[in-house]
């Protein structure tokens, strides 16, 4: 933290064997005095908040070092829990600096109870109870509570220790009404507290590490939470304050559930008729909100929000970091706790036929209510009624078009109409096709209805809880202790005043609602067919095909997919096409739709904003307004052979599955719900082979008794696992199939001078570097890509999974990027008519050898060897997402679309090779996958 960033020591020389340079981005090897600009040429580099610079390195070394003046004791703060570097880059794997090994023991214990009672012959009782208890570092290095984000760093105080309590107890009343006619009654009640809290209170407090700048709502006591921007840069530490105000992070579920089955068996029938209902609950902290305030993102050089001096270092995020100068902030007024539950009350009746000897059938029903998720205190999940934000807002009321149960009773708490009752039914059959029973055929048909995960519903609980986030505005900056000045935006008068001439109200924060019609329940349709025919040797031979399809799925959640498709959910997303047109307030056409408030021929302001082209920009500017639909769906289809031996000393179980896994999976087009949107799930296997072998020697009862014994009763068994490669597509970050597509300006507008452009005059025109949706598609839109959720995909000019060299999975020359259009129109869509690109397959071993030996009585000892991965195969993989990430330059005048091999480009950015590695698998697995072996012994009397 002495702000040296110059190759003056050994110590950085160790970091940065080629020296602080201009070529280098998003790295502390970044060199602060200079910078690459987008023309190619170098512009000053780090700008400190007094708008001077930093003193360049004398000698022959290269880099700058920041005057002590400038370094900010906040962030001496926040980094003084990072543990001290340990390794050699040069010399470790992936040119860590650190690396530490984490013992994570998980100490517990189980213990259970039941009490049997028989009142009489024909009604029995019991009763069960069990208890259980468990602990252990999240996620195994005490990081984060439910993710390892990249560079973490373990938990400040020991690390961040989960604990399970676990608790059930059920009770079974059978009543004998005649040998054909039983009632049986159950009731139980699960209980589970999941708490997450740091080892050792207050390690990350402000008191504690000496952090003495405040925040803009002041309430918490834990120092900002900051994101790492990348290798070679700083630690992680991301995980935010939900630990108030008890000190943990609160998780507590609890499940009560009656059930009622009547059974009577009516000649070749068996009938089945019941009841059941459970109410589900889950009682939970708050961890989509910012309490103790996040920073986002320390990248970048951008005007301070309050003097407005350019600031920072434009590549060097770590010396933005030693400064306290943030470009990415926000911060909660609170992180209320959600108490969340669901219902689900059923009757059903089954009828299991038997219609001959070789022919059975079952058919039966369920009618059943399953509710939403629905808030248990009172104050309702939010709906959005679009109609209601313009004149909510010049009424000046707080989240326009956003209601609940308790500011209007007619929205009910679940926020989306409950139906009172489904009709599930289900169908199966079994055929002994020659009545020999060595032909089996049986299928299944059934409907199934469900509910969503609760973190899918959480936010839009949030906002009828009223929560007041703020963020920081775009492209600007803020340092450390000037956050507490920051405000959120305040009504002053909804209606134009003199003092307000424009009317309205500050604009409202991102917020998240339910559709107030849609009475979607995610519902699944499943299907079976399979014959199971015997064979010599006591084998089995069986033939099945298995699907399902689902549907209803809410769209900004993670039921699909663990990565919902937010954008599709917002409102609030530019149409296409609409920054092509005139600005709906000022009437004037953008000349550039990356930045529309300036001409770029002139470079004066065109009065333009992008809030003006979002429907509700007027409240919400360009944020996200969600409103969740249950429109998504997934589908699974699979051809399964199994072959199996179960009898003999040798045994085995061969099975393969030809499948496919499909859904709106894919983070294409959030204007449409099919379209892009629809492919190859993550989980997507095309082919899958798994067999299972047991071998037993038997006893020997010829030679020496001493052999015999030593080689007698031995059990050989074994695992073997073979998976072909997921989709590519689906596995790309976040499932936006463009294989990060980035494009930059080369050749920008020179104001009319022949030599080129200094860094000043393309500023003042307002050129950006980066080419996005804004300039293809005309949206900004609100997505995880660049400029917006509609991704900039490629097009195919020949088949990549073609001519194919050794670990290559993909090839570059079939990739072109998407045609712009001319300015003012839109440009070629991409990702149409992909092959399926895959993965690296998956390829795992497991064996062991072990024998029971009888010591006397009932004492015994079994000694057992086990390798994991035995053949000790190494995977090989991805060392990154560079090795599948397109990069091209655009030039701005001509509009013509070149490959980018420089630095930064489509080859190899770590060693800027003349070669390009893209779509080569350039690494291989290490620990934890190498070869295990375990030797055990166990003692049993």
């Amino acid at each position: 933290m002495a702000g040296d960033f110059s190759s003056d020591n050994a110590d950085n020389q160790a970091l940065c064997p080629s020296g602080f340079t201009s070529t280098e981005t998003n790295t502390y090897c970044s060199d602060i005095i200079t910078s690459t600009t987008i023309t190619g040429g170098t512009s000053p580099g780090m700008i400190l908040p007094d708008g001077t610079s930093p003193t360049p390195a004398t000698g022959g070394n290269t880099g700058g070092i920041i005057p002590s003046q400038y370094l900010n004791p906040g962030a001496a703060a926040l980094a003084s829990f990072w543990p001290k570097a340990n390794k050699d880059p040069a010399t470790t794997s992936g040119g860590f600096n650190y690396f530490e090994p984490i013992q994570a023991p998980q100490p517990g214990w189980v213990y259970r109870a039941r009490m049997d009672y028989d009142l009489n012959e024909n009604n029995k009782f019991y009763v069960s109870y069990q208890q259980a208890y468990s602990q252990y570092l999240a996620e195994g290095n005490g990081a984060h509570i439910y993710w390892t984000p990249g560079n973490a760093i373990p938990y400040p105080g020991g690390g961040i220790l989960g604990k399970v309590y676990t608790k059930s107890i059920s009770g079974h009343f059978v009543h004998t009404f005649s040998s054909t006619a039983t009632n049986e009654f159950i009731a139980a009640w699960g209980f589970g507290s999941f708490p997450f809290g740091p080892q050792k209170a207050g390690g990350a407090d402000k008191n504690t590490l000496g952090y003495t700048y405040g925040s803009i709502f002041g309430a918490w006591l834990l120092v900002p939470s900051y994101s790492s921007p990348g290798n070679q840069t700083f630690p992680d530490f991301s995980q935010g304050d939900d630990f108030e105000p008890n000190g943990y992070y609160l998780v507590r579920k609890e499940i009560p559930s009656f059930t009622d089955n009547f059974t009577k068996v009516w000649g070749a029938h068996t009938i089945r008729v019941g009841a059941y209902t459970e109410n589900t609950n889950n009682l939970q902290g708050n961890d989509g909100t910012n309490p103790n305030g996040s920073i986002s993102s320390f990248s970048g050089q951008q005007p301070n929000n309050f003097t407005k001096q350019e600031t920072g270092a434009p590549n060097n995020p770590t010396a933005n970091f030693v400064i306290g100068n943030a470009t990415g902030y926000t911060e909660s007024n609170s992180a209320p706790v959600s108490d969340m539950a669901y219902q689900n009350t059923a009757v059903y009746i089954d009828d299991s036929w038997k219609v001959n000897r070789r022919l059975s059938v079952e058919m039966g029903a369920r009618i059943e209510h399953v509710g939403h998720w629905y808030d248990r205190d009172g104050t309702g999940m939010a709906v959005f009624i679009p109609s209601k934000v313009f004149s909510d807002y010049y009424s000046g009321k707080v989240d326009p078009g956003y209601y609940w149960h308790a500011i209007d009773p007619g929205v009910p708490l679940s926020g989306q109409p409950n139906r009172l009752a489904f009709v599930s039914p289900r169908f199966g059959l079994s055929y002994d096709a020659f009545g020999t029973g060595h032909t089996i055929i049986r299928g299944g048909w059934g409907v199934y209805r469900f509910a969503g995960q609760c973190n899918d519903y959480a936010s839009a609980l949030t906002t009828a809880q009223a929560v007041v986030n703020y963020s920081l505005p775009g492209q600007t900056s803020v340092l450390l202790h000037q956050i507490a000045a920051l405000k959120p935006a305040t009504c002053t008068s909804p209606f134009p005043t003199a003092g307000n001439p424009a009317g309205g109200c500050g604009i409202t924060g991102t917020q998240t609602g339910l559709d107030a019609s849609d009475y979607g329940v995610p519902i699944t349709y499943a299907w079976n067919f399979t014959i199971d025919q015997k064979m010599k040797w006591n084998t089995l031979l069986d033939f099945a095909y298995v699907g399902n399809t689902s549907s209803e799925i809410l769209d900004d959640g993670e039921t699909v997919q663990g990565s919902g498709f937010t954008a599709q959910a917002d409102q609030n997303k530019t149409p296409i096409g609409a920054l092509f047109l005139p600005d709906p307030k000022t009437g004037v056409i953008a000349g550039n739709p990356e930045n529309v408030a300036t001409n770029p021929l002139t470079g004066a302001p065109t009065g333009n904003s992008l809030a003006d082209y979002h429907p509700y920009g007027y409240a919400y500017g360009t944020n996200a307004a969600y409103e969740q639909k249950s429109n998504q769906y997934s589908n699974y289809n699979g051809l399964q052979v199994s072959f199996i031996k179960e009898a003999g000393k040798l045994t085995y179980d061969f099975n393969f599955t030809w499948s496919r896994t499909l859904g709106t999976v894919l983070q294409d087009n959030p204007y449409v719900v099919r379209g892009g949107n629809y492919g190859a799930a993550s989980t997507d296997r095309l082919y899958v082979f798994n067999s299972s072998y047991t071998y037993q020697t038997g006893q020997f009862h010829h030679g020496n008794s001493l052999v015999k014994g030593a080689l007698s009763g031995w059990t050989i068994s074994g695992i073997s696992t073979w998976q072909a490669g997921g989709s590519l597509l689906a596995l790309l970050g976040d499932s936006v199939p463009n294989f990060a597509l980035a494009e930059s300006y080369s050749n920008p507008p020179s104001n009319g001078s022949a030599t080129g452009v200094t860094p000043s005059v393309a500023d003042t025109l307002g050129v950006t570097s980066s080419v996005t949706s804004n300039t293809y598609y005309g949206t900004d839109g609100s997505g995880p890509t660049s400029g917006g959720g509609l991704a900039i995909q490629p097009v195919l000019t020949c088949n990549p999974n073609e001519g194919l060299a050794k670990y290559q999975r993909i090839q570059l020359k079939c990739f072109a990027p998407p045609a712009l259009g001319a300015p003012g129109t839109i440009g070629q869509f991409g990702g149409e008519k992909y092959p399926y690109m895959s993965m690296g397959s998956y390829f795992n071993n497991n064996l062991a050898l072990y024998k029971t030996f009888h010591i006397k009585g009932v004492q015994n000892v079994q000694f057992r060897a086990s390798a994991f991965n035995w053949l000790n195969h190494p995977l090989p993989q991805f060392s990154g997402a560079n090795q599948v990430g397109l990069h091209y330059l655009v030039d701005y005048n001509t509009r013509a679309i070149t490959l980018n091999t420089g630095n930064g480009g489509t080859v190899n950015q770590q060693n800027d090779e003349t070669v390009s590695n893209f779509g080569f698998m350039d690494a291989k697995t290490g620990g934890p996958y190498e070869r295990i072996i375990e030797l055990n012994v166990k003692y049993s009397s």
